[in-house]
């Protein structure tokens, strides 16, 4: 038997307390879990669903009816969609498609920050073609922030990631600076969307670390809390690393709807009092400070 709490309408006085106890409502075990199979069936197969539709579709059919109170505080927050984590590749075929609903608006601009943003803006990386079709099909903007590659929150990072290698030579550095150059010289062939490329994106580089990955477009915002955490454990599936803290591993990603969200707007004010405080750190900045770095 699976028991959730219910808070009963009925008040109950206490001495001179009011309170409202909670009552435990039983719900048929075999149910439950074919209301769970339901979801994760449904999920798993229609990349087109969100987590949200398929609960709901879940309660009518099985009438878990207790349950509603729980899918309706879902929804007051404005939760829109669920993903295990970003770099889960059974779930990459959704992100695609939930990035495409949240990018490909004409004429939009797009808030972005990363620790590397290398799967949104290097070539043959997950999303990029998704990144570079929004700007030249749809004239999308993009205000990034990345974390500079020598500050001492990337140093700190890399300590973890690679304990004892020089930070110009670690796969973080790589991966920023890799970003970088593609930013300076995007490799597209056509010299009129390399132009345009270059001209819609805004980037700028933190020297703090960041807690969360990002993304604020007009309807939604993506986000994943960052973490410098490590863990021993292997996830066959998805061949994560003996010691890990990157980004994008064993994180849930999640997806809000922009509208009467104050969250959205909490995100958009904390990302552009960032974008304020790096405005300093510009691109050309930042790979002059890197040429000092190599140089001494």
């Amino acid at each position: 038997m699976i028991f959730l709490k219910k808070k009963e309408d009925k008040e109950i006085k206490d001495g001179n307390k009011n309170r409202y106890p909670r009552a435990t409502i039983p719900i048929d075990e075999n149910k439950f879990i074919r209301f769970k199979n339901f979801i994760r069936e449904r999920y798993t197969r229609d990349t087109g669903q969100t987590f949200i539709n398929c609960c709901n579709k879940a309660f009518h059919l099985f009438e878990v009816e207790e349950m509603h109170g729980w899918i309706e505080k879902v929804e007051a927050i404005n939760l829109h969609n669920i993903f295990t984590y970003r770099r889960n590749r059974n779930e990459m075929e959704r992100i695609k498609i939930a990035y495409q609903e949240a990018l490909w608006v004409d004429h939009s601009t797009v808030r972005i920050m990363g620790i590397s943003l290398k799967d949104l803006f290097l070539p043959n990386y997950e999303y990029y073609d998704i990144i570079k079709d929004s700007v030249i099909e749809h004239n999308v903007s993009y205000k990034a922030i990345i974390l500079k590659p020598l500050s001492p929150a990337a140093i700190f990072r890399i300590e973890i990631e690679q304990p004892g290698i020089e930070p110009s030579e670690s796969q973080l550095f790589n991966d920023i600076y890799n970003v970088m150059m593609q930013l300076k010289n995007p490799s597209i062939r056509s010299e009129k969307d390399k132009k345009k490329f270059k001209e819609h994106i805004d980037v700028r580089f933190a020297d703090e670390t960041l807690s969360t990955y990002l993304m604020i477009s007009n309807d939604f915002t993506l986000v994943e809390n960052y973490h410098t955490g490590i863990t021993s454990g292997i996830d066959e599936d998805d061949n994560i690393r003996d010691q890990i803290c990157l980004g994008g591993y064993g994180v849930p990603y999640f997806m809000f709807r922009n509208r009467g969200s104050i969250f959205a707007k909490l995100m958009t004010s904390h990302f552009e009092n960032l974008f304020k405080r790096y405005e300093k750190n510009t691109l050309e900045n930042t790979l002059k400070e890197i040429k000092t770095y190599n140089s001494n």
